[in-house]
């Protein structure tokens, strides 16, 4: 533990956006890709299921298809490392927007390469 994790934990139970010290969207992301567990069960399936839709022609609602699979990496995450947070307080809303933004950004780029 580091010392201003020590002082700052006195404060934590006041201020339910106290900083982990970490870009919790970019750390959530590189777990989503990197957990083989969630990975598999979860991440390459979501992202399968937009290349069909995309090879299919139809449109995509990025947020409808992507948030489930956000929300639920949220939900492991937390639990997984213990963290002194609750799901749903880990980021604000517009965290969540950029990180599905990023997600299909990136993933777009290589469905389109062949990569899927």
């Amino acid at each position: 533990m580091k010392i201003n994790e020590f002082i700052d934990s006195e404060h934590d139970h006041d201020d339910k956006k106290t900083d982990l010290g970490f870009s919790v969207p970019y750390d959530l992301h590189i777990h989503m890709k990197n957990d083989p567990m969630f990975y598999r069960k979860q991440y390459y399936p979501t992202i399968a299921k937009l290349q069909d839709t995309l090879k299919r022609g139809e449109p995509i609602d990025v947020k409808k298809e992507l948030l489930p699979m956000v929300t639920r990496a949220r939900d492991h995450y937390c639990a997984k490392y213990n963290l002194p947070k609750r799901p749903e307080d880990l980021m604000q809303d517009e965290d969540v927007d950029a990180l599905i933004e990023k997600i299909y950004g990136e993933e777009m780029e290589l469905i389109r390469k062949g990569d899927y």
